[in-house]
C-alpha cells in the first residue's frame, strides 16, 4: 500500500526527569490517488483507519526504530474525529517515550486543532 506525501521533518530529542522522549512532526498529503481510498465507501471516498494506523507504524520504524507490529505492543487508546478525505493536507505528530509508550496525532495542516485521529500505543522496553 502507498503512503501519503511527506513533506520536511522536524525532529528532535527531549531530556526531562523522566527520562528521553523523542518528538517527530511531519506534513503529510493524502492523496485522493492513494490505494486506500479505492472502495471503502462508493458515496464518499475517505482513508480508513487501518491505513491510519499503517502510516503510524511506518514512521515509527523509520523514525524511532520501533517495530508496532512486534510482541507486547498493544494500541491502548486509539480514537477517529474526522474522515480524512482525499487531497487532505495534515501535520503527523508522534512523541515516543523510551521504552514505555508512542502517542500520535493527525491533525489539520491549516488548524492542527482540528484533530483527525489520536492514540497510544505502549511499546515494551525490548522495542
Amino acid at each position: 500500500m502507498n503512503l501519503p506525501d511527506f513533506g520536511k521533518e522536524e525532529l528532535r530529542e527531549d531530556y526531562s526527569p523522566d527520562g528521553k522522549s523523542s518528538f517527530l512532526r511531519i506534513p503529510a498529503v493524502f492523496s485522493g490517488k492513494m490505494d486506500w481510498f479505492d472502495g471503502h465507501f462508493d458515496f464518499q471516498r475517505i482513508f480508513p483507519g487501518v491505513g491510519q494506523l499503517y502510516v503510524i507504524t511506518f514512521l515509527a520504524e523509520k523514525y524511532f526504530g520501533v517495530n508496532l507490529n512486534g510482541e507486547g505492543v498493544c494500541f491502548d487508546m486509539v480514537k477517529y474525529s474526522r474522515m480524512i478525505l482525499p487531497d487532505t493536507e495534515t501535520v503527523i505528530t508522534l512523541t515516543m517515550q523510551k521504552g514505555s509508550a508512542l502517542n500520535f496525532v493527525i491533525a489539520d495542516a491549516g488548524d492542527e486543532t482540528t484533530i483527525y485521529s489520536q492514540g497510544k500505543c505502549s511499546v515494551p522496553e525490548k522495542q
